[in-house]
C-alpha cells in the first residue's frame, strides 16, 4: 500500500499475524473487506487500493493515547468479527484475538433468542479458554429476532431478501449473547437485548441493497454502521450492542471479575 509522507520513515510494512495482539504496533496491514475508513481508535495514512474488495486493505498506524483502563489478565476476543475487534478496540486496552474454533449449531426446536445467544457466545468463549487458561476470554454472538423468530446470516441472496422484507416497517430485536471466562472464576454468561425499528423498504430498495453484498455476513442481512444505516427509525437500548458488541455491559462484567481497573491518574 501506498503512503503519503509522515509516519514510518522506513516505510515498511508487515502483515499481521493470525494471533493478533493489538498493542505497542507500529505500522501494519491488515486485510479489510471493501474498507473505506480506518478502525476507531487508530488514524490511518495513505489510500485504499483500488481493486475488488478481497483485496482491500488499510495501513493503520496506532494512536499515542493511553488508556484509562488497565488489564489484570491477558484479554483474548474469540472473535474475527472486524466489528468485534473495532468495538473492544475503543477501550484502549490492548488484547490478542483467537478465532474459536467451535461449531455453530443451529437454534433447537422452540429455542429462545436469549437462550440461543447465550449458548453460542458460551461454545466459542470455551473453545478458546480451554487453551488460554492465562487469560480472560471474551466470546460473543449476535443475533436478529423478530418476536421468537431467529434470524442469522442469510445463506443466499433470496434469504437475504426475505430477511429483509420480514424485518421492513416494524420493530426487532438484536440480542447479543457474551460469555468471558476468566482464570479461577466461574464463566460469566449475559445477553444484551434492543430494540430497533425499521423504516418500510421498497423491493427495488431491498435489491439494490442485497446486490451490494454487505448483507451476506451479518445477522439479519443488514449492518446499522453500514449502508443499511438509512433504513433504521429509532433504537432503544445499546447502539454498540446492535454493532456486535455491549460495550457498556462488557465493561461492567469485566470490572466485576477483576480482569480490568482503572488506570492511576
Amino acid at each position: 500500500m501506498e503512503r503519503t509522507g509522515g509516519g514510518n520513515a522506513s516505510g515498511s510494512q508487515r502483515a499481521v499475524p493470525s494471533g493478533l495482539l493489538l498493542r505497542d504496533l507500529s505500522l501494519f496491514t491488515i486485510p479489510f473487506p471493501n474498507a473505506r475508513v480506518p478502525l476507531p481508535g487508530w488514524s490511518r495514512r495513505g489510500r485504499v487500493p483500488s481493486g475488488p474488495p478481497e483485496a482491500s486493505s488499510l495501513t493503520l498506524y496506532p494512536r499515542i493515547i493511553p488508556s484509562m483502563y488497565i488489564a489484570h489478565f491477558p484479554i483474548v476476543l474469540a472473535s474475527t468479527s472486524p466489528r468485534r475487534r473495532e468495538l473492544l478496540g475503543l477501550t484502549g486496552l490492548a488484547f490478542e484475538i483467537v478465532p474459536s474454533p467451535a461449531e455453530e449449531p443451529a437454534p433447537d426446536a422452540g429455542e429462545a433468542p436469549a437462550f440461543y445467544a447465550a449458548r453460542m457466545a458460551r461454545l466459542k468463549a470455551a473453545a478458546v479458554a480451554a487453551t488460554r487458561a492465562d487469560a480472560v476470554v471474551i466470546g460473543a454472538d449476535s443475533i436478529v429476532a423478530v418476536g421468537e423468530v431467529i434470524l442469522g446470516k442469510p445463506a443466499s441472496v433470496a434469504d437475504a431478501r426475505r430477511m429483509l422484507g420480514l424485518l421492513s416497517g416494524r420493530t426487532h430485536q438484536v440480542v447479543t449473547g457474551c460469555a468471558l471466562f476468566a482464570p479461577g472464576r466461574e464463566p460469566e454468561i449475559f445477553t444484551v437485548t434492543t430494540d430497533v425499528t425499521m423504516t418500510p423498504l421498497s423491493e427495488p430498495i431491498i435489491a439494490a441493497y442485497v446486490a451490494t453484498g454487505e448483507p451476506m455476513d451479518k445477522a439479519g442481512a443488514y449492518a446499522i454502521q453500514g449502508q443499511a444505516a438509512p433504513f433504521v427509525s429509532g433504537i432503544r437500548g445499546s447502539y454498540t450492542n446492535v454493532v456486535g458488541l455491549p460495550l457498556a455491559e462488557l465493561r461492567s462484567a469485566l470490572e466485576g471479575l477483576g480482569a480490568i481497573g482503572v488506570s492511576a491518574t
